[in-house]
């Protein structure tokens, strides 16, 4: 059974209000799960560092708008707008959103099953802080 959730309307979501919203530094804005799989449609503010972290499984994302430097194990990409990526199973990583806009991806992973968060986010501030 599918089930469909969303923090801030059940019907629409506006992502151009998205930073007026919440100044939380990443919001899962709406979701749709079954019992073995997730579709997280996700937001990130401007400047935000989110800590790095791995999961036992393989996630898929898509850009929808915005932009993000992602570090997946011990590489370094940018993704934007229309862009796709994959993180493996058991690989560190973590991301901070880049520009003057909001970072909104839609995330494809399996339920279940719990991140592993390997570090504080005020320790890899610096690093967020070079973009």
């Amino acid at each position: 059974m599918l089930h469909a959730q969303s923090l801030y309307y059940p019907e629409m979501v506006d992502l151009s209000d998205l930073t007026q919203k919440e100044k939380a530094g990443s919001t899962i804005i709406a979701s749709l799960y079954d019992e073995t799989m997730i579709l997280v449609l996700m937001a990130t503010s401007p400047g935000y560092f989110a800590p790095t972290h791995m999961h036992p499984h393989e996630q898929i994302g898509m850009v929808l708008s915005g932009e993000a430097v992602l570090w997946i194990g011990g590489d370094e990409i940018i993704v934007r707008q229309g862009g796709f990526y994959s993180i493996p199973a058991n690989v560190p990583h973590n991301e901070v959103c880049i520009g003057d806009e909001p970072f909104v991806e839609m995330v494809f992973y399996p339920t279940g099953e719990d991140d592993h968060w390997l570090s504080e986010e005020k320790q890899e501030c610096e690093r967020a802080n070079s973009y």
